[in-house]
């Protein structure tokens, strides 16, 4: 069984590209098919905190090395303003979907965040040596 991000994010390809989520996770290598798997893939990760190996399980049984592969090639393709414009439009309805917050903040943003507190003695517990 899936779990909610996953079927969403499926589903949400499937409603853009016009395919059915068997396509998505069936073996079929039809470009478009590929293409809104590997923007699925890429939907899972920004949403979720799957590892590249449960991603894979979750669509067909793929290896870690596939999910890599398709992020990075959808990372290229948001390079494309329209492409990107409609990625996001899909990010913020799984993200809504799924955790049903009003407004979306990307993971890299979050991490962005902190690097400016990451200071070479914070976070380090006084009286330890490391």
């Amino acid at each position: 069984m899936r779990a909610p991000v996953i079927k969403t994010c499926i589903r949400e390809v499937c409603d853009g590209y016009g395919c059915t989520p068997q396509d998505v996770v069936g073996t079929t290598r039809v470009q478009p098919v590929t293409l809104a798997r590997q923007v699925a893939m890429s939907l899972v990760r920004e949403c979720s905190e799957y590892s590249y190996t449960q991603i894979g399980v979750a669509f067909g049984g793929r290896d870690h090395s596939t999910v890599i592969s398709a992020i990075r090639r959808v990372s290229e393709f948001r390079r494309d303003p329209d492409f990107d414009q409609a990625y996001l439009a899909m990010l913020q309805r799984v993200f809504a979907a799924v955790s049903k917050a009003p407004e979306y903040v990307p993971r890299h943003v979050l991490k962005g965040a902190f690097k400016s507190c990451r200071g070479r003695d914070k976070g380090r517990v006084q009286g330890r040596v490391s």
